[in-house]
């Protein structure tokens, strides 16, 4: 490979590292106090309802709609994917109780029944700031597949970030309605060393296909 084509290379995969840390650092911006995503993810799009302090969310489209990432290029769709949570909150905004829990099919990993839970975790902390809304999360569990195909434990507190298709009102009490899309995390591996991998080996492929 010629040094122009390294130089090039390397620029692409600095922009690729550059450009993600950038979106990761927006929620940290927007929402200090809620963790970034990072892997596993579950990505889907959700109906969520805020009505007399508590919000509830579940998967939108028959629960067809969810797509479990466990790294660079695994991802998967599933067939039958269901999502829910709940938030409850006190007078003042702050999150009283919650949980969220996901269960489905991933056949790809050998998970074929649809009512499988995935995983489950308790909601310990919320904020908004305008169309995001985060839920910190903690005393997780998983599916043992998934812990032993990514070779993690999902014991430490994770996050949930919601993007609104409209502003949050900024009272729990309201009534609200919005279709979001989420992030469902639950192991602090920083997101944007996934997707730099990711890019570099698409950066691969493409100077070995030209090759």
């Amino acid at each position: 490979m010629s040094t122009n084509k390294i130089t090039r290379w390397f620029a692409a995969a600095g922009l690729l590292l550059t450009t993600t840390l950038a979106g990761s650092a927006a929620y940290a911006d927007a929402l200090p106090n809620i963790i970034n995503s990072s892997y596993p993810n579950f990505f889907h799009s959700a109906k969520i309802r805020a009505n007399q302090g508590t919000w509830t969310g579940q998967t939108n489209n028959g629960h067809k709609d969810l797509t479990f990432s466990v790294g660079p290029g695994n991802q998967y769709t599933g067939e039958i994917f269901k999502f829910n949570f709940t938030a409850t909150f006190n007078n003042d905004g702050s999150l009283n109780t919650g949980s969220v829990s996901i269960q489905g099919s991933i056949d790809a990993l050998g998970i074929t029944d649809k009512k499988t839970v995935l995983m489950t975790a308790d909601l310990i902390s919320f904020e908004a700031s305008g169309q995001l809304v985060g839920f910190n999360t903690d005393n997780i569990e998983c599916n043992s597949t998934l812990e032993s195909m990514a070779g993690i434990t999902c014991t430490t507190q994770e996050s949930i970030i919601l993007t609104l298709a409209g502003t949050y009102p900024g009272d729990p009490n309201a009534r609200f309605r919005a279709t979001a899309s989420s992030v469902i995390t639950s192991v602090p591996v920083p997101a944007a060393v996934w997707l730099f991998g990711t890019g570099l080996g698409l950066i691969g492929a493409v100077a070995r296909r030209r090759k």
